[in-house]
């Protein structure tokens, strides 16, 4: 993934994430556990240098 993609994914993610917690709704929350997964594997294999 490039640093625009993984940008891009947080802010979706950090924002669906926060639509979930307000509204109380669990599919939301589980939904934006994705890109948001995505970006810490991400975050990961770029520390690691894999």
């Amino acid at each position: 993934m490039n640093p625009y993609t993984t940008f891009i994914a947080l802010l979706v993610g950090s924002l669906v994430l926060f639509v979930g917690i307000r509204l109380k709704k669990w599919p939301i929350i589980l939904v934006a556990m994705l890109p948001l997964g995505l970006v810490a594997l991400n975050m990961f294999l770029l520390i690691t240098g894999r």
